[in-house]
């Protein structure tokens, strides 16, 4: 792939994660005319159930799927790979929702549910989208990303004002993700014929599991304890308040990270690239980022006339957490590059550190008393270090052997 044709594609997916996220986004600030903190908080709760089916749906068969020679069965073969997959974890989320219903916690039992059953949808949604990042096919991924995005901001909006509460930021995802699964059998024809091959599937996963506990498990131990610190230091309507600030950071981060997995791992894992170049590159963007975030900070204050008491505290928690951006985008480039070169071992090594770490920042907020901004500072200074830490890494004499 020439590097006009990479551009053209990391720029159509970076486009439409960006417009999809702001359109989720759009829909998560204005579910608040009618949800209170408290109810964020309770989705919050219900979110950490569900987000490991979330990161490692397809257990990183993607990935293996992806390194494989391409036949006319490779199809089918994915089909009833996620298929297997998906009903794993449908069942494992009903069974975490009967468990919240058997601790009396049946408000976030029901979001659980609700997010079980749209793990159903999903599995045509993962098999069309697997088979288009293996053809590059971005155009397709952009067009399904929007209009899921579409689809769940009108059902979050619609069911909100219908009376609705913490329950429609769950029902966001169900109507999403049926209305992508009608898309993409429309779009992507043979998704419903399956064949099974259990020994391709253990190698697709032995290769693509690797991948996706390098790349998923350290950012999910960090964020569950990030949210418990917040959850038993603040309490759950703070946790609403700090998640919902941090929702317009997590926009562009999770731009980053499809970016990343759709476009920039494979890409270095098919074509020989400079580790010299991409870090360069990579910096010049993390500088420009900070520039950009410097000039709308004090803009930001402007808006908190036009907030309620209760929600005004997240100007201030945004404009904190926005310097996480630029380390976000250091660390996504390059552990890509890492990743890609299968330098798993020394990610996991990595990924320990910064959990340890923000295992010790959240016993340096409880211990000593300080504030939910407090917090916020010491998760910019965490990612800040763990990016340097990356930089470092990569600057060191074991890894020249990858400039080729």
């Amino acid at each position: 792939m020439e590097a006009k044709s990479l551009a053209k594609k990391t720029s159509i997916i970076a486009a439409s994660e960006l417009i999809s996220k702001l359109i989720n986004f759009a829909s998560f600030a204005l579910l608040a005319v009618w949800l209170v903190p408290e109810d964020y908080g309770v989705f919050a709760i219900a979110w950490m159930a569900f987000v490991a089916a979330d990161a490692f749906f397809d257990l990183g068969g993607g990935v293996g799927f992806f390194r494989e020679e391409i036949t006319k069965n490779s199809q089918s073969l994915f089909n009833g790979y996620i298929l297997i997959v998906a009903s794993v974890w449908v069942l494992v989320q009903l069974s975490l929702s009967y468990v919240f219903y058997l601790f009396d916690r049946t408000d976030v039992a029901t979001l659980v549910l609700i997010l079980a059953v749209s793990l159903i949808p999903r599995l045509g949604i993962a098999a069309a989208t697997g088979w288009w990042k293996v053809n590059f096919q971005t155009e397709k991924m952009a067009v399904l990303q929007c209009v899921v995005a579409i689809a769940g901001a009108v059902a979050a909006v619609v069911s909100a004002s219908l009376g609705l509460a913490f329950e429609s930021l769950a029902i966001r995802f169900l109507i999403g993700n049926v209305t992508g699964f009608f898309l993409v059998l429309l779009m992507q024809p043979g998704l419903l014929n399956y064949q099974f091959d259990f020994s391709v599937y253990r190698r697709w996963v032995g290769e693509g599991f690797k991948y996706s506990l390098t790349t998923n498990w350290g950012w999910l131990v960090f964020y569950y304890i990030e949210q418990q610190t917040i959850l038993l230091v603040f309490g759950t309507a703070s946790l609403g308040i700090y998640n919902y600030a941090k929702k317009a950071i997590e926009v562009a981060m999770q731009s980053m990270g499809a970016v990343s997995r759709t476009i920039l791992v494979p890409y270095f894992i098919r074509y020989s690239i400079k580790l010299s170049g991409v870090r360069s590159k990579t910096l010049i963007g993390a500088i420009g980022i900070v520039i950009l975030i410097s000039i709308m900070v004090p803009m930001m204050h402007y808006f908190e006339r036009f907030l309620s008491s209760q929600w005004q505290p997240i100007i201030e928690l945004i404009s904190i957490l926005l310097y996480i951006l630029p380390a976000n985008v250091v660390f996504v480039v390059l552990s890509s590059y890492l990743v890609a070169n299968k330098k798993y071992r020394s990610f996991i090594l990595m990924e320990v550190f910064n959990s340890l770490l923000l295992a010790f920042v959240g016993l340096l907020v409880y211990q000593y008393d300080m504030s939910i901004s407090d917090f916020c500072y010491f998760m910019v200074a965490v990612y800040m270090l763990k990016s340097v830490v990356l930089l470092g890494y990569l600057s060191g004499r074991k890894f020249r052997q990858l400039d080729l």
